[in-house]
């Protein structure tokens, strides 16, 4: 399983030639995927995850939406990819860029696919990875998925959350290396929902924006963002793979 989470975690990458190799890997689920010339991936995997945020591929924006709690979620996993020796980005970055946050979904999978401690998968995979990839999955209109953006608790922050006693109390002083790349109130309000809109905003402002983010939508469904979309059949088949790990997982942990 632990290849096979590897291999997702490429397939949720911007796609590049190697990614090709990975799909096949995946089977039946990436099939329409694979299908596709890398141009027309690229241009799918931007318009799903980037442009229209039918499905915003970090985790912990879906635990605990854009709050000092993501924050602090973020520093827990850079912890937890240090004191794995994980290296969530290039040896040779620059120092003041990242390739990606730590919480995207491919960065976490590919921890998760490397680990040998089998309580760390446990945790990352039934308190971040499976709630998360529900609400991402009702982006795209499946029952069992959370509805988006509207009236969608997952957004906002969670109180209790299972990692919460892992996460810093000050998350930026705790990754001085990173601080200025995750500063959380460096995240731009065009890549925000709408019910994460300022506080003082008042209420026909964000009714507005709700209505534009609805008629969106709209507009993205008569593209084939929806079911169809070859990205949610591979989520959804990866969402089936974690239960299934989750499930192994509890079981040997129980018998430890």
């Amino acid at each position: 399983m632990q290849k096979k989470l590897y291999h997702y975690s490429q397939a949720l990458k911007y796609p590049e030639q190697h990614t090709a190799s990975h799909l096949t890997a995946l089977g039946s689920c990436a099939s329409e995927l694979s299908k596709l010339a890398l141009g027309k991936q690229r241009e799918l995997f931007t318009r799903t995850f980037d442009l229209q945020m039918i499905c915003y591929p970090y985790i912990g924006y879906h635990l605990f939406g854009e709050s000092f709690k993501r924050g602090a979620f973020l520093a827990m996993l850079i912890d937890r990819y240090r004191s794995f020796d994980f290296h969530y980005r290039p040896e040779d970055c620059d120092p003041n860029s990242m390739e990606e946050l730590p919480d995207h979904i491919s960065l976490i999978l590919e921890f998760v696919s490397e680990l040998n401690d089998r309580e760390e998968q446990q945790i990352l995979v039934s308190d971040a990875l499976i709630p998360a990839l529900n609400a991402m999955l009702g982006n795209f209109g499946f029952e069992d998925g959370l509805i988006f953006p509207i009236d969608n608790a997952s957004r906002h922050p969670v109180a209790n959350h299972p990692l919460e006693e892992d996460m810093p109390k000050d998350p930026l002083h705790s990754m001085p290396d990173d601080h200025e790349r995750l500063d959380m109130t460096g995240f731009s309000l065009d890549n925000t929902p709408p019910d994460f809109c300022d506080s003082q905003a008042g209420d026909s402002f964000k009714s507005k924006e709700i209505e534009k983010w609805e008629e969106q939508r709209a507009k993205d469904n008569e593209k084939g963002l929806n079911k169809s979309n070859p990205y949610a059949q591979v989520l959804k088949a990866l969402l089936e793979d974690l239960e299934k790990l989750e499930a192994e997982l509890k079981g040997e942990l129980s018998h430890a």
